[in-house]
């Protein structure tokens, strides 16, 4: 972030940091760095490698597969304090969908070999990250599931 003070006050208010030390928000905003897309435009392609994890500040977007048909299949949108690109931390990098900003969104990105290193480094810092990310694919997993079971009730 280019503005050290600016991004530890913005580190402050996500539920990502919550609990964690000056010194820990410190050293997260020394990796982080806020990044905009304006509504339209691709953050990530399905397949792509990212080296990226996101966390929204504010803002939407989609995440969309393609199906059998190759047509595409929107899956859930994510917004504020939600996660985004969590392949780059704990897969293999690979995108398992299409994100697209739905309208302006900001977003804090963190490169995933230093937020790895980090988490290493500190197991407290570590475990609220990896917190913060199962707790995200928990609700997305369930959404997701939501989203198959009406699926199914409407092609009956």
């Amino acid at each position: 972030m280019t503005d050290f003070a600016a991004g530890i006050d913005l580190l402050r208010q996500m539920d990502l940091t919550a609990g964690l030390s000056d010194v820990e928000l410190g050293e997260l905003a020394k990796i982080a760095h806020h990044t905009e897309f304006s509504a339209a435009t691709v953050v990530f392609r399905e397949g792509q490698n990212q080296s990226v994890i996101y966390w929204v500040v504010d803002g939407s977007i989609t995440l969309e597969t393609t199906g059998a048909r190759l047509k595409p299949i929107v899956l859930l949108t994510v917004g504020t304090g939600e996660v985004l690109g969590w392949s780059a931390l704990v897969g293999d990098s690979r995108m398992t969908a299409k994100a697209s900003a739905v309208t302006n969104t900001r977003l804090i990105g963190f490169p995933a070999d230093d937020l790895k290193k980090l988490c290493d480094e500190n197991h407290e810092l570590g475990y609220r990250v990896m917190n913060s990310i199962a707790e995200n694919l928990s609700r997305r997993l369930h959404a997701t599931r939501q989203f198959l079971v009406g699926a199914i009730e409407d092609s009956s």
